[in-house]
């Protein structure tokens, strides 16, 4: 609870003279003044001046040891004890400030100040009881102070004396009138107290003012669907609509009272003619379609209701990126992938500072392999978030699918200096640099780039088969080769090209007669119709003395498209 302070100068003065005698009375203001102060007063005044002045600059430790020298000479100084209460709250020793507290308020009982420090700090500290004195001796002597009504009400809460409570905002209900403010907290009470009339009644004060402002009949309509009284609900929505019928938040109740009673068509128009209405604020509608997005996920039936909304939603807030965001959520779940990038482009012209649209956008044109787009659209998102390691990432793919490596290699690279975690943006980095890398056929940096890959995801097969192919075609490493090879193929059975790839590696490790078996399980698999596959079984044939059958892959391989450059003066050489 934020405390109050008074710290004035002039109010310190003015108590330490005020405190001299307890049995002599304060002169009037108007009188003349008849005490002459002696030096060691004036003296002892300007020591409490100087003391507040070195709280209220922060230098509340030299103020301290000031005020405990002056409280040693004068304990029965309140101005004393009450600047040191100040001293010691602002300090955070909330026990020795509330000890100074009352004892300030003692040698002065009825001090405003002493008793507002007091309560404040009983509050603090948890202690309503003792707060609960200090607030009603306060509105009793001050009832214009409306602080002290709310703060009674606190006390009177954390000790459960909820009625009293109510009977408080009462009295500040009689001095300000009838409020929306007061009548929703003394519902709150009310509604804990499970006495329903009453925190009806206290909605209906707000009707009987204002007929005509349908949101009071629908507190209490919603009220009443709170309490499972649906047909007293509807009473009051049917009140609602009288009173406005243009308030798309009475249309919503009748949805939600429509829904409960089973009637789902009645439920949905109503919902319809709240969506249509630019009324309903965005975020309201937002939770609506966030139920929607969940339930649909196991009742799809209701997709198209829930497009429907999405679309009334766009109608009403044509200009609102929170509505397009939520359509396209829709659509890219559902695989409308064209209609979903329109939307997310929709939301970016009129608002770009959403990350989070930049990045679904970004993944529709990377999933419709739109390059030119993606460069377009991942060079601009850069003006805006300049230190997204994804966007960079994005820009990369772009240039590296152009065959412009030099460009892919300087967005990956600033992508990688951008990470901060390992995470799957991360590893797809590293994975695209230690492409890129091998493709400027510097090897030594693709391999380190590869390597960083495999510590952050041991078993990602992608690079676990592009690696070790790239070391065999390099005849380099052949048996960290081998052994990623052999992980490849534990991790992914019956697959035709990772077998192949590890046929190939064992070729190069001249185990000939293990890389034929490899490469015909290949072939079983469906690698018979790819032609490096069936170049790389004629070339383990060659090496095995089979020439005739390796031929004869050679042509096969030939016939579905052929793979490398030598591949047809091979078969002319063996056919010699």
């Amino acid at each position: 609870m934020k405390l109050k302070y008074i710290f004035l100068i002039g109010f310190a003065a003015f108590t330490l003279f005020s405190c001299k005698t307890k049995q002599t009375k304060s002169p009037s203001p108007l009188a003349p003044k008849e005490h002459q102060y002696t030096k060691a007063e004036l003296e002892f005044s300007g020591k409490l001046i100087d003391a507040v002045k070195e709280k209220n600059i922060g230098n509340l430790d030299e103020a301290e040891k000031m005020l405990n020298e002056l409280h040693r000479k004068s304990p029965e100084n309140h101005a004393v004890s009450y600047q040191l209460a100040n001293v010691k709250l602002l300090q955070d020793k909330t026990i020795e400030a509330i000890s100074m507290a009352e004892l300030a308020l003692k040698e002065d009982p009825d001090n405003q100040w002493y008793l507002n420090l007091l309560g404040d700090l009983y509050m603090e500290t948890a202690d309503y009881a003792k707060g609960y004195d200090i607030w009603t001796r306060l509105l009793k002597k001050y009832p214009d102070q409306q602080e002290y009504y709310y703060n009674l009400v606190i006390s009177c809460v954390y000790q459960g004396k909820w009625e009293e409570a109510a009977k408080t905002y009462d009295l500040l209900e009689k001095r300000n009138g009838v409020s929306e403010e007061l009548a929703l907290a003394k519902q709150r009470i009310w509604l804990h107290l499970k006495k329903v009339d009453k925190a009806v009644a206290e909605i209906q004060k707000l009707v009987d003012l204002y007929p005509r402002e349908s949101r009071y009949y629908l507190m209490i309509g919603d009220l009443y669907m709170e309490q499972k009284m649906p047909e007293d609900a509807k009473k009051q929505y049917d009140k609602a609509i009288k009173a406005d019928s243009t308030n798309p938040y009475t249309y919503a109740s009748l949805a939600e009272y429509y829904r409960q009673k089973g009637e789902r068509d009645k439920s949905f128009e109503n919902l319809k003619m709240a969506f249509i209405n630019p009324k309903m604020d965005i975020d309201t509608k937002i939770k609506v379609m966030l139920s929607y997005y969940s339930i649909t996920e196991v009742h799809d039936e209701l997709l198209e209701d829930a497009f429907t909304l999405s679309k009334l939603m766009i109608e009403a807030h044509p200009l609102e990126p929170k509505a397009w965001s939520m359509y396209g959520d829709f659509l890219i779940r559902d695989k409308r992938y064209e209609e979903a990038r329109d939307a997310f482009i929709k939301v970016l012209e009129v608002d770009k500072s959403k990350y989070i649209i930049w990045e679904q956008l970004l993944m529709i044109l990377s999933y419709e392999e739109d390059i030119d787009n993606m460069l377009k659209y991942s060079t601009e998102a850069l003006d805006y978030f300049p230190s997204q390691p994804y966007l960079f990432m994005i820009k990369g793919i772009g240039h590296y699918q152009l065959g412009e490596y030099e460009n892919a290699q300087k967005a990956f690279e600033f992508g990688r200096n951008m990470l901060i975690t390992n995470d799957e943006t991360a590893l797809n980095i590293w994975i695209y640099l230690g492409e890129t890398y091998n493709k400027l056929k510097n090897y030594q940096k693709s391999d380190e780039a590869f390597d960083r890959a495999l510590r952050m995801n041991p078993k990602n097969i992608y690079v676990l088969n592009n690696y070790c192919y790239y070391l065999a075609l390099r005849n380099e490493n052949i048996d960290k080769a081998l052994e990623m090879g052999e992980r490849l193929n534990e991790l992914e059975l019956y697959n035709a090209s990772y077998q192949d790839t590890y046929g190939w590696v064992l070729y190069r490790a001249e185990r000939y007669e293990e890389a034929k078996r490899w490469l015909e399980k290949s072939i079983a698999n469906g690698g018979d119709s790819n032609p490096e596959i069936l170049e790389h079984y004629g070339d383990i044939l060659l090496k095995l003395g089979e020439i005739d059958n390796a031929v004869i892959q050679w042509e096969k391989a030939m016939e579905k498209g052929g793979f490398s450059e030598t591949l047809e003066q091979k078969i002319k050489e063996q056919k010699k």
